[in-house]
């Protein structure tokens, strides 16, 4: 992707730190804006964008709809479209994992995680529709998970111990393939990034058990949804898919 603007959400730590890294590496001409809820706590983002002149750190709190809209103007300082929007801030249950089970789960918590994961996503989409729009070929991706796959997890525990997760991932998904039919010219994909071995995973993988997934590294999670992504066409627009390209049930 030469020249382009590439926005990623959720950009502090694990996935997004790592896509941040790759696509900062791979193209210095591309401006890459790394989206943290708090800049001020992301050493990491920090040690990258001093390492890549190409790097911009911007504050985006995906649960604030004030921050969200505050962020189009920061992004604006730099660039006057985006190209790709890496929608990869998300949340498990506030309370932990083991308090998201079906016997558990209040409605405080599963509001708290569907905010994030399903309606921020649609916010920024909402937000940064005019940046996208001055793109010529503009991608939204939202990092879903093969947990909010019904036709995989619902005779699984996991759909039933990690309950707010597993439904918000699902209903992620139904955002995405409304909005590829909201914005034909606009390629949006819902993409599961694997089993990665990073915090929020150790923190599921303690409830479910270590053997429920095959986990994989950040860097071949980043590596391979960046090659996915690559590959996808307007046609593609709705998908929901995993890292390896591969077509996912709903």
């Amino acid at each position: 992707m030469t020249n382009k603007t590439i926005l990623i959400t959720g950009a502090s730590r694990g996935i997004g730190l790592e896509l941040v890294k790759q696509y900062a590496s791979a193209d210095p001409t591309s401006l890459v804006l790394a989206a943290v809820r708090d800049p001020s706590k992301a050493p990491l983002i920090h040690e990258l964008a001093k390492a890549h002149g190409n790097v911009k750190v911007i504050p985006l709190d995906a649960s604030s709809d004030a921050s969200i809209a505050a962020s189009v103007a920061h992004a604006k300082q730099h660039t006057s479209h985006v190209d790709l929007l890496i929608n990869n801030a998300g949340v498990q249950n506030p309370s932990g994992p083991a308090e998201d089970s079906i016997a558990k789960l209040t409605r405080a918590d599963f509001l708290a995680v569907f905010s994030t994961n399903v309606y921020a996503p649609l916010a920024v989409v909402q937000a940064y529709l005019p940046l996208l729009k001055a793109s010529a070929s503009p991608v939204v991706v939202n990092i879903s998970s093969v947990a909010g796959s019904t036709a995989i997890v619902a005779k699984m525990p996991l759909s039933s111990t990690l309950l707010s997760y597993c439904a918000s991932k699902s209903a992620l998904n139904f955002v995405t393939t409304s909005s590829a039919t909201a914005y034909p010219d606009i390629l949006f994909l819902a993409i599961h990034p694997g089993s990665v071995t990073t915090d929020m995973a150790k923190d599921v993988t303690d409830v479910i058990g270590k053997g429920a997934f095959q986990s994989i590294s950040t860097l071949e999670s980043a590596t391979s949804i960046i090659k996915t992504v690559n590959a996808s066409t307007i046609k593609d627009s709705g998908k929901f898919i995993s890292y390896d390209g591969s077509d996912l049930p709903y």
